[in-house]
C-alpha cells in the first residue's frame, strides 16, 4: 500500500493561481481607489491609462466598466463588471 504524504490532503492555495506579474483590471481599479489590493504591474498600467485623460474632462458616467457605461434599464448585465474600461473625454 503506498505510503500518504501528509501534505497530500491539502487544497491548493487559491494565491498561487494570481499572476502578479501582469496587470489585472480589478486589481488596476483597486489601485485607483487607493486600495491595497494591486501590484507594480496594475499602478504602471493605471498610470499609463490615465496619462491617456491628461488635460481632459471626462464625460458623465467617466472611467468605467463597459458594461456601466449607459446601460439600458432593463440590461440584466448593467451592473456586472467586465476586465474592459470605457470613457468618453473633452478638451476644456
Amino acid at each position: 500500500m503506498p505510503r500518504r504524504d501528509a501534505y497530500s490532503d491539502r487544497q491548493p492555495d487559491p494565491l498561487d493561481a494570481v499572476d502578479t506579474t501582469a496587470a489585472h483590471s480589478a486589481r488596476v481599479w483597486n489601485y485607483w481607489l487607493g486600495g491595497k489590493d494591486n501590484f507594480a504591474p496594475d499602478r504602471i498600467a493605471g498610470d499609463r491609462l490615465m496619462e491617456i485623460f491628461e488635460g481632459l474632462e471626462l464625460v458623465e458616467p467617466g472611467l468605467v466598466s463597459c458594461t456601466r457605461w449607459r446601460p439600458a434599464p432593463d440590461d440584466p448585465q448593467a451592473n456586472v463588471d467586465v476586465p474592459q474600461f470605457c470613457a468618453v473625454a473633452r478638451k476644456p
